[in-house]
C-alpha cells in the first residue's frame, strides 16, 4: 500500500513511501485553492493525484508537439511545394479517410 500524506498550508507536501519519492513543493495560496477545489469537485481523489495529473498531461502535451515539429520538418524536407485545386484536396483527403478506417496504427504518434 503506498502511504499518500498531505500538509495543505502555504506550502504543499506530498510524501508516499514504496514506489514514488518523497518531495516537497512550495505553492501560491491561490494555486493550492484551485487543486483543493479539483478534489472536491470529485475529479481527483486527493491533490497529489491532481499534481501527477498534470504532470502527465505536460508529458504528452510534450510528447505531442516533439511528433507535431517532426511531421513538420518531414513535410518541409520533402520537396518543393505543389499547387493543387480543391477538387485534388477532396480525393487526398477522402483517401487519407479511407485509410485511416483500414489501417489501426495510421496516424499514430511515433
Amino acid at each position: 500500500m503506498i502511504m499518500i500524506c498531505q500538509r495543505l498550508t502555504s506550502q504543499l507536501f506530498l510524501c508516499n513511501n514504496l514506489h514514488m519519492k518523497q518531495n516537497k513543493f512550495s505553492i501560491s495560496p491561490e494555486l493550492l485553492a484551485h487543486a483543493e477545489a479539483m478534489v472536491k469537485s470529485g475529479r481527483y481523489a486527493n491533490v497529489s493525484a491532481y499534481i501527477q495529473a498534470l504532470i502527465q498531461r505536460d508529458q504528452e502535451r510534450e510528447e505531442a508537439n516533439a511528433w507535431l515539429y517532426r511531421v513538420h520538418r518531414e513535410a518541409i524536407d520533402s520537396g518543393e511545394p505543389v499547387d493543387i485545386d480543391p477538387e485534388h484536396l477532396g480525393t487526398i483527403v477522402e483517401r487519407g479517410i479511407e485509410r485511416a478506417r483500414h489501417d489501426k496504427s495510421f496516424g499514430e504518434m511515433t
